[in-house]
C-alpha cells in the first residue's frame, strides 16, 4: 500500500500562507478546465496545477520505512520528501482540483464544495499532528541513547579515580626527586653559561677590535690609489670618446658628399639619355635644323667633359671614404687595447684585495685556535668543579638512600592497602556495571517497540487518509469512530509519557544512591591513606629541613659569586654596547661618503660630456681661441654655483646624520620587541603542531563518517533514479515540443523571403497601375490601329465568385493551422516555465539537505572525539595500573625472598642467610652498612611490638575494671578516659589534631628553596591537584591563593 508523505515541521504547518512556500504556477487562462463563474475565480488559489504536471506522493517500500525509523539521521529527508509532495499545498492537491472541476460542471453545489475542502483540511491537520508524535517519540529515543553514552562515560570515569588515588605516593616522591635534579642541574648550567658569556664577550671584544684595524688599515692603504688610477681611467676613456665623435662626425659629412656628388651623376646620365634621344630625332630631321644639332653636339660634349670630372671627383671621395673608414678601424683597435689595460688593472686591484682577505682569513684562524685553547682551559676548570660537585652529590645520595631505604618499607606498606582497598572495589564495579547493561537492554527494547507502533500508526494514517480521498460519502457514525479513536490515542501517549518520566526518575534515584555509596566509601579510604601519610611523614620532615637549611647555605654562597659576576658581565655588556654604537655611527658616515662621492662622480662624467658637446658645436661655429674663453668663463661660473648648491647639499646630509643615528637607536628597541614576539611565534607553532595531530586523529574519524555515508549516499541515488525515469519521460515529450518550435522557426526564413517577394509584388502592382490608368487613357481615346482582336472566352462571374471563395477557404484553413500552433508554442512555454521553477527549487531544496548533512556530520565528529579521548584516557590508567602491579608484585616477590633467607629465630645469623639476596639486588646492595641498617630497624621493631603489647595489656585491665565497677554501681560515665596523643599550640593550648605546617617552599621557578612562613593565618593547600579535586565537591569554592614574589 502506498504510504502518505509525511508532513511538514511544525514551523511550515501554513506553507500555503507563507513567503518561503512554492511559488505558485502560471494561469490556466488556456486550462478549459478553468472555473467560470466569479465565485470561484475569488478563491484562495485561483491557479493550479495540471494534474499531469502536479507532483504525487511516491511509494515507500516497507525496508525505506524501516530505514526511516530505525535511523535517525534520516529524518531531515522525511521534509524533503514532504516538499517534493502534495501535502505541502493542501490547495493544489488533486482532491482539491477535483472538487473545483466538478463544481465548474455544476454537478455538487458551492456549499458541498466548501464543506468537502473543510473535512480534506482537518484530516491533513490530523496527519500533522501524527507526524508531530513521530518527532517526538524520535527525540525521546535519542535522548535515552544519550543518557545510556553518559552513564557508561561515568561509569569508566569512575574506574580510573581508583588507581589515581594508588599512584599519588609515587608520583610525589618521583616529583621530589625530580625537581631536586633540576635544580642542581639548573645550577650547574648556570655557571657554565655565566663562563661562557665571559668567555663569548672577551672573543667578541678582541674581534671588533681586529676588523676595525683591518678596515682602517684597507682604507688608508688602497683607498688613494683607487681613486687616482679611476681618475686616470676615465680621463683617457673621455679623451678617446671625444676623438671617435670627431672621426664619426667627419665621416658623416664625406658621406653626405658622396651621397649629393652620386645625385649629380644619375641626373646628368639622365640628361644625357635625354639628349642621345632628341639626337635621333634630330638626326630625321631635314637638313635646316642640322646647325642646330652640331650646337647641341658642343653642348652634349661639354656636359661629357664635365660628367668626366664629376666621375674623377667621385673617386676621389670614395678614397677619402676609405681612409677615413681605415682611420675609424685604427681608433677602434686603440680603444679595445685601452678596455684590455683597464681590464688589467682592475684584475691587479682584485689580486691586492684577495691577498689582503688572506692575510684577514689567517688573522682569524689565528684568534679561532686561541680561542679553541681559551675553551680547553675552561672545560677542563669545569671537570674539576664537576668532579668536586659529584664526590659531593655522591656522599649527599649515600645517605638520602639511608633514608629512601626506610621509606620504601613504609610505602610498599601502603601501596599492599591501596591494592587491596582496589581488589575490594571491583566485584561492585562489577554488579553496577551489569546493572546498566540490564537497563540499556530494557530501553533498547522499548525504543524498539516505539518504533513499531510508529510504523503501524503511519501505516493506519495512509489508510485513512486514502479511504477519505475515495469515498467522500462517510455516514455520521464512522465519523464518531474515527474521533473516538484518536481521543483514546491521544489518551495512551500522554500515560505513555507520563510512566517514561516517571521511569527515567527513578532509574536516575537508583543511579544517585548507588554514586552516593561508592563515593562514602572512597571517602573513608582517602581520609585513611592521609591520616597514615601525615602521622610517616611527620618524621621525615625534620631530616628534610636539615637538608634545605644546607642547600640554603650552599644556594646563598652561590648567589653572592652570581652577584659578583653578574656586575662585572652588565658592566662589560655597557662597554661593548658604547663600542658598537661608536663603531655603526662611523660605519653609517662612511658609506654617506661614499654614495657622496658617487654621486660627484656622476654628476662629474655628465658635465664632461655636456662640456664636450657644447666646445664640437663652438668649433664648428667659432674659432678655437673665442670658444675656449667662453667656455672657461661659463664653467667657472657653473662650477661655482654647483660648489655653492654641493656644499648646502652637505650641511643637509649632516642634519640627517644625525636623525639617522636617533633612528638606529629606536631600530634597537624594535629589535628587542621583535625578539619577544619570535619567541611567542615560536610557542604557538609548537601549539600549532598539537592542533595538527588532533586533526590527523579527527580526519581518520571523518573517513569513518565517510563509508557511512556513502551507504547514505546509496539510497539517495535510488530514489534519484525513479526521479531521473520520470524527468526522462519528460525530456521526450520536451522534446516532442522542441521539434515542432523547429519546425515553426524553420518557417521563419521563408516568411520573411515571401514578405519580401510581397513588398517586391506591390511596387509591381503600383506600377502596373500607373501603366493601366495610362493605357486605360490611350484606350479613351481609341483609334484604328490599336484595333486587335483578342482569341478564348471571358469566364463567368459565377466562376469567378466560386474561385474567390475558394481561395478564401484556402486562407482560413492556413490561419487556422497557424493559430493551433501558436496555442501549441505557448503550452509548451508555459512548461517549460514550470519545469525551469520546479529545477529551483530542487536545488534550492538539495542545499538545505546538503547543509543538514553537514551539521550531522560535525555532530558525529564531535562525539567520535570525545569517546577517542575517553579511550585513550581508559588506555593510560590501563597502562598505569599495569605497571604498578607490576612493581607491586616485584616487591611482594623481594620481601618474600628477603624473609625466606633471613631467619626469623635467630636475628643474629641473618648476614650470612640473606647475603646472596642482598648481592643480586641493586638497590639493597648499593647500600653499603645494611648490617648495622637490619640491627637498627629489629631493634625498634621489637620495642615497638612490646611497647603496643604492654599499652594493650595495660589498656584492657584498666577497661575490664572500670566496665566492672561501673556495672555494679550503674554510672556509666565514671568510665575513665584513654591516653590520646596531644599537641601544644603556639598560643598554649592543647589538642588532638594533627598540628599544620606553618612554612611553605615557594613554587616559582627564579624563587630560592627556603622555607617562608605564613604568619598567623595559614592557607588551605591541599598535597596537589589531584587530591584537590577528590577530596569533595567544596573544593571547587576556595579561591586560589595569590602568589607574591619573594624579594632578596
Amino acid at each position: 500500500m502506498p504510504s502518505a508523505p509525511s508532513p511538514p515541521p511544525p514551523g511550515d504547518r501554513q506553507g500555503s500562507a507563507r513567503t518561503d512556500a512554492p511559488p505558485p504556477p502560471l494561469s490556466t487562462t488556456s486550462d478549459p478546465a478553468a472555473p467560470a463563474d466569479p465565485a470561484a475565480s475569488n478563491s484562495p488559489r485561483t491557479t493550479t496545477i495540471p494534474p499531469s504536471t502536479a507532483p504525487s506522493p511516491k511509494p515507500r517500500a516497507k525496508d525505506d520505512l524501516a530505514s526511516d525509523q530505525d535511523s535517525p539521521e534520516d529524518e531531515s529527508f522525511v521534509d524533503e520528501d514532504l516538499l517534493n509532495s502534495g501535502l505541502f499545498n493542501i490547495e493544489s492537491s488533486s482532491a482539491f482540483k477535483f472538487l473545483d472541476a466538478l463544481r465548474a460542471k455544476e454537478q455538487i453545489s458551492a456549499a458541498r464544495a466548501e464543506e468537502l475542502k473543510r473535512k480534506h483540511h482537518s484530516l491533513y491537520q490530523f496527519i500533522l499532528m501524527a507526524f508531530e508524535y513521530e518527532k517526538a517519540m524520535i527525540k525521546k529515543s535519542k535522548t535515552l541513547q544519550a543518557e545510556v553514552s553518559k552513564q557508561k562515560m561515568d561509569m569508566d570515569k569512575t574506574g580510573t579515580k581508583v588507581y589515581d588515588d594508588n599512584a599519588e605516593i609515587g608520583e610525589l616522591k618521583r616529583e621530589l626527586l625530580r625537581c631536586q635534579n633540576e635544580v642542581t642541574l639548573a645550577q650547574e648550567r648556570e655557571a657554565k653559561y655565566s663562563k661562557d658569556i665571559e668567555e663569548a664577550l672577551i672573543t667578541k671584544e678582541g674581534l671588533l677590535e681586529d676588523i676595525e684595524e683591518i678596515r682602517r688599515h684597507k682604507t688608508d692603504m688602497l683607498e688613494p690609489q683607487l681613486i687616482a688610477n679611476t681618475k686616470d681611467i676615465k680621463l683617457d676613456l673621455i679623451q678617446r670618446k671625444h676623438q671617435v665623435e670627431n672621426l664619426e662626425k667627419d665621416l658623416e659629412e664625406k658621406e653626405q658628399m658622396h651621397e649629393n656628388a652620386a645625385k649629380d651623376n644619375e641626373r646628368l646620365l639622365a640628361e644625357r639619355e635625354k639628349q642621345e634621344i632628341a639626337l635621333a630625332k634630330a638626326n630625321e630631321m631635314p637638313g635646316k635644323i642640322m646647325k642646330q644639332a652640331e650646337v647641341l653636339r658642343d653642348g652634349i660634349a661639354s656636359l661629357v667633359i664635365e660628367n668626366v670630372k664629376q666621375g674623377q671627383l667621385g673617386a676621389q671621395l670614395e678614397k677619402d671614404a676609405e681612409k677615413l673608414t681605415k682611420k675609424r678601424r685604427e681608433l677602434e683597435e686603440d680603444r679595445a687595447t685601452l678596455a684590455a689595460e683597464f681590464e688589467q688593472r682592475k684584475e691587479e686591484m682584485l689580486e691586492r684585495e684577495r691577498a689582503c682577505d688572506d692575510i684577514f682569513r689567517e688573522h682569524e684562524q689565528a684568534k679561532l685556535l686561541l680561542a679553541q685553547q681559551e675553551e680547553e682551559r675552561q672545560r677542563l676548570e669545569l671537570a674539576l668543579t664537576a668532579a668536586d660537585a659529584k664526590i659531593r652529590a655522591d656522599h649527599e645520595a649515600l645517605l638520602r638512600c639511608v633514608r629512601e631505604k626506610d621509606h620504601l618499607v613504609k610505602v610498599y606498606r601502603k601501596l599492599e592497602g591501596t591494592v587491596n582497598a582496589a581488589v575490594a572495589t571491583v566485584p561492585g564495579a562489577r554488579q553496577t556495571h551489569q546493572d546498566v547493561l540490564l537497563a540499556l537492554d530494557v530501553a533498547q527494547r522499548d525504543a524498539k517497540h516505539y518504533r513499531t507502533q510508529a510504523r503501524t500508526v503511519r501505516h493506519e494514517i495512509d489508510a485513512l487518509l486514502h479511504t477519505y480521498l475515495e469515498a467522500e460519502r462517510m455516514s455520521a457514525g464512522e465519523k464518531e469512530l474515527f474521533s473516538a479513536q484518536l481521543e483514546a490515542n491521544r489518551t495512551l501517549e500522554h500515560e505513555i509519557s507520563a510512566l517514561a518520566r516517571k521511569m527515567e526518575q527513578l532509574e536516575r534515584a537508583i543511579v544517585q544512591a548507588k554514586y552516593e555509596r561508592e563515593m562514602k566509601a572512597r571517602e573513608l579510604l582517602r581520609t585513611e591513606a592521609r591520616f597514615r601519610k601525615a602521622r610517616d611523614d611527620a618524621g621525615h620532615r625534620d631530616m628534610e629541613v636539615q637538608d634545605a637549611l644546607k642547600k640554603a647555605d650552599e644556594a646563598q654562597s652561590r648567589l653572592t659569586d652570581f652577584a659578583s659576576r653578574y656586575d662585572n658581565v652588565k658592566n662589560e655588556r655597557n662597554r661593548y654596547v658604547n663600542l658598537i654604537a661608536s663603531s655603526q655611527q662611523r660605519a653609517v658616515e662612511m658609506k654617506e661618503k661614499a654614495r657622496i662621492l658617487r654621486s660627484e662622480i656622476d654628476i662629474l662624467r655628465t658635465e664632461i660630456a655636456g662640456k664636450d658637446r657644447a666646445l664640437a658645436r663652438q668649433r664648428q661655429e667659432n674659432t678655437a681661441d673665442l670658444s675656449r674663453r667662453d667656455n672657461a668663463k661659463m664653467e667657472a661660473n657653473r662650477l661655482m654655483v654647483q660648489y655653492r648648491e654641493r656644499r648646502s647639499l652637505i650641511d643637509q646630509q649632516t642634519g640627517r646624520i644625525d636623525t639617522l643615528s636617533t633612528s638606529l637607536s629606536s631600530c634597537a628597541a624594535e629589535l628587542a620587541t621583535l625578539k619577544s614576539r619570535y619567541e611567542v611565534v615560536v610557542n604557538e607553532r609548537n601549539a600549532a603542531g598539537l592542533q595538527y595531530l588532533e586533526r590527523n586523529d579527527e580526519l581518520c574519524m571523518l573517513y569513518e563518517k565517510c563509508n557511512q555515508q556513502e551507504r547514505v549516499m546509496l539510497n539517495g541515488e535510488a530514489e534519484l533514479r525513479l526521479l531521473e525515469d520520470r524527468i526522462r519521460s519528460l525530456s521526450r515529450v520536451k522534446g516532442e515540443f522542441d521539434r515542432t518550435v523547429r519546425l515553426l522557426r524553420a518557417r521563419v526564413p521563408k516568411m520573411h523571403k515571401l514578405l519580401t517577394d510581397y513588398e517586391s509584388l506591390r511596387a509591381q502592382v503600383k506600377e502596373a497601375k500607373t501603366q493601366v490608368l495610362e493605357l486605360s487613357k490611350i484606350m479613351e481615346t481609341p483609334t484604328t490601329e490599336r484595333v486587335r482582336d483578342l482569341k478564348g472566352a471571358d469566364p463567368a462571374q459565377e466562376e469567378l465568385v466560386a474561385k474567390v471563395r475558394k481561395l478564401e477557404l484556402r486562407l482560413a484553413q492556413q490561419e487556422e493551422k497557424l493559430l493551433e500552433k501558436d496555442l501549441v508554442l505557448e503550452e509548451i512555454a508555459h512548461l517549460t516555465e514550470r519545469l525551469r521553477s520546479q529545477t529551483q527549487l530542487g536545488r534550492s531544496e538539495s542545499a538545505e539537505v546538503m547543509g543538514r548533512m553537514n551539521t550531522v556530520a560535525r555532530k558525529l565528529s564531535q562525539t567520535a572525539r570525545t569517546a577517542m579521548a575517553t579511550v585513550a584516557e581508559l588506555s593510560m590508567a590501563q597502562a598505569l595500573s599495569a605497571a604498578l602491579g607490576a612493581e607491586v608484585e616485584g616487591k611482594q616477590a623481594l620481601l618474600e625472598r628477603v624473609r625466606h633467607a633471613v631467619p626469623v629465630d635467630e636475628p643474629g645469623n641473618y648476614v650470612s642467610a640473606a647475603s646472596a639476596v642482598i648481592g643480586n639486588d641493586p638497590l639493597l646492595a648499593a647500600v653499603s652498612d645494611f648490617d648495622a641498617e637490619w640491627a637498627k630497624l629489629e631493634e625498634r621493631r621489637r620495642k615497638r611490638v612490646a611497647q603496643s603489647q604492654h599499652q594493650a595489656r595495660k589498656r584492657r585491665t584498666v577497661g575490664e575494671a572500670a566496665i566492672d565497677e561501673a556495672q555494679m554501681c550503674g554510672d556509666w560515665t565514671r568510665l575513665p578516659e584513654f591516653d590520646t596523643p596531644t599537641y601544644l599550640l603556639p598560643t598554649g593550648i592543647k589538642t588532638t589534631a594533627l598540628p599544620r605546617p606553618n612554612a611553605y617552599l615557594p613554587s616559582a621557578p627564579e624563587a630560592l628553596p627556603v622555607p617562608k612562613p605564613y604568619g598567623g593565618h595559614a592557607p588551605f593547600k591541599p598535597s596537589n591537584e589531584r587530591m584537590a579535586a577528590t577530596a569533595g565537591g567544596n573544593l571547587k569554592y576556595y579561591r586560589k591563593p595569590v602568589q607574591k614574589p619573594i624579594e632578596i
